[in-house]
């Protein structure tokens, strides 16, 4: 089956990137099985020195309403959530908890995003427009190439950490610092 995700924005560039103060819809996308959503809600979690101003948000990944993904207690997007993803959150992927972590280093090989559960470690490695998703094991689940995934199966797990991989920006992680910045 092949996905593409196209988010399209509910809000300005300078709202997303700001604390929520409601459980507000922020992005959507079409895809293959349904409409997903992306909301964000305060989670009430303050913790000092965890995100800017100690403002920390549960976000949800809705499929034509119904649950998805999600992650708690996480940064606004932008440099204090990756900081954070890459110490480690935690989430929900279809039910499972998971721990997600990441890395972004000058080495392409070392660059990753995973969702650890307890029966299974599922890992994003590439670059941004050539991913894989595979288990620890090396078994691939899915292809990214340019802007189209493909997907070999309609596995409902996998097709959840994309939908969070791309629509929470966690893409960023498989980008070179140095280009980031340039």
């Amino acid at each position: 089956m092949d996905v593409q995700f196209v988010p399209k924005l509910l809000m300005s560039r300078t709202r997303w990137v700001s604390p929520v103060s409601d459980g507000s819809e922020c992005l959507t996308a079409v895809t293959p099985l349904g409409l997903l959503s992306l909301s964000r809600h305060r989670s009430g979690v303050l913790s000092a020195g965890s995100a800017v101003g100690g403002i920390l948000e549960d976000w949800r990944i809705s499929l034509d309403g119904e649950a998805l993904a999600e992650i708690r207690g996480v940064a606004p997007p932008g440099h204090p959530m990756r900081m954070q993803v890459r110490r480690g959150v935690t989430g929900h992927i279809d039910g499972v908890p998971v721990g997600i972590s990441a890395l972004r280093t000058l080495k392409r090989q070392h660059r990753y995003v995973a969702f650890a559960s307890a029966e299974v470690t599922v890992e994003f490695r590439g670059r941004p427009q050539r991913v894989r998703v595979q288990e620890r094991g090396g078994t691939v689940l899915a292809e990214k190439n340019g802007v189209v995934w493909k997907l070999p199966s309609d596995d409902r797990r996998t097709f959840a950490a994309m939908s969070l991989f791309e629509l929470a920006g966690l893409d960023s992680f498989l980008v070179n610092p140095v280009l980031a910045v340039l």
